[in-house]
């Protein structure tokens, strides 16, 4: 929980980032527990003005199915807000590939991308822009897929002005592409 509060919170000035929008996107590479979305929608929710919207969209090319998600996070269910925790748990989709959008109130919505980004992110489109970019995928000696010339080419492609990343990562592969693609 702390990691994610100091890497991807912090990391792209949140909540302060959602002030003077009326709405904000973030898209992760990397559901996995669904740990970051929650911490930001109890984030957002707790700071957020009540007109905006929050749009979050995460690629999983493995997804762990709703009854390993509640088993991981349960001990944090209050913690990060028990309704969210709750929707979450109620309508996750079946583990089949392609994009699944989950409203889970009338200010948060989440679409899960069940498919390998590199291949699902060319499709994604986002008409007001990615304001937080939250690169959650094992360092490239371990998952070197993920960190492609397809994702770089995207961020920079989908990016509003002045969006903001952060990632665990600090390998240089990573950082020519994310510098080749504007962010640094």
């Amino acid at each position: 929980m702390e990691e994610t509060r100091h890497t991807f919170l912090q990391g792209n000035n949140l909540p302060d980032n959602f002030a003077g929008k009326r709405n904000f996107t973030i898209v992760e590479s990397g559901f996995g527990t669904g740990l970051n979305f929650l911490a930001v929608a109890r984030l957002f929710t707790d700071h957020a003005e009540k007109d905006v919207t929050l749009d979050y969209i995460s690629f999983e090319k493995y997804p762990l199915g709703a009854d390993q998600i509640a088993d991981v996070l349960g001990l944090w269910r209050d913690e990060l807000g028990a309704d969210y925790f709750d929707a979450l748990i109620e309508n996750y989709p079946l583990r089949v590939n392609g994009f699944h959008r989950l409203c889970l109130s009338p200010r948060i919505r989440l679409t899960l991308v069940f498919d390998d980004m590199n291949r699902a992110m060319p499709e994604l489109h986002v008409p007001r822009g990615v304001d937080a970019w939250f690169l959650d995928g094992f360092a490239p000696a371990k998952n070197p897929d993920m960190w492609s010339d397809t994702l770089f080419h995207n961020m920079t492609r989908l990016s509003r002005s002045g969006a903001t990343v952060a990632t665990f990562t600090a390998a240089g592969d990573v950082r020519r592409g994310l510098a080749a693609a504007g962010f640094m």
